[in-house]
């Protein structure tokens, strides 16, 4: 058995909470990908090839393909959603919309216009919180990803 220097003994043990800290949250967060998608394109996962354009707004769509954790009441531009598991002390639980890259807000009404329900390729539900950090204090209550077929196509 060979003798190990001290000082790189002491820089081993200066480092080893830090390692294990950094090993327990890359475990944990590892298993943690929640995030649901209904898609018309081969990118994504889940319900793949769904045609949205019999349907006349968003919270239809969300409220037909049953995403895991996201509730839709109302209808028409008087719906209203929230993703379940998301809660906020400010008390605005609304999601965060995002279609195409371009961030909407997180006015339901604001979304509905912004797209046109036949020219959607897919909707994807962000709840996990390694994908919302990307997003930032808009994102803490999750976030709805609306991707079009003009933007695919482009």
């Amino acid at each position: 058995m060979t003798n190990l220097n001290p000082s790189f003994m002491k820089i081993i043990m200066r480092m080893l909470p830090f390692l294990l800290v950094s090993g327990f949250l890359l475990v944990s967060c590892a298993g943690n990908q929640a995030s649901t998608v209904a898609d018309n394109t081969k990118t994504e996962k889940k319900k793949k090839g769904k045609d949205f354009s019999s349907y006349s707004d968003l919270a239809s769509i969300l409220r037909r393909y049953a995403y895991a954790g996201v509730e839709v009441t109302g209808t028409g531009e008087n719906a209203s959603v929230r993703i379940r598991g998301m809660n906020s002390l400010m008390g605005d639980t609304r999601p965060l919309y995002v279609i195409d890259g371009a961030i909407v807000g997180r006015d339901y009404r604001q979304a509905n216009a912004a797209i046109n329900p036949a020219d959607v390729a897919s909707v994807r539900i962000v709840k996990d919180l390694a994908q919302l950090a990307k997003y930032g204090e808009q994102g803490r209550n999750g976030v709805i990803i609306i991707k079009t077929r003009s933007h695919l196509s482009k």
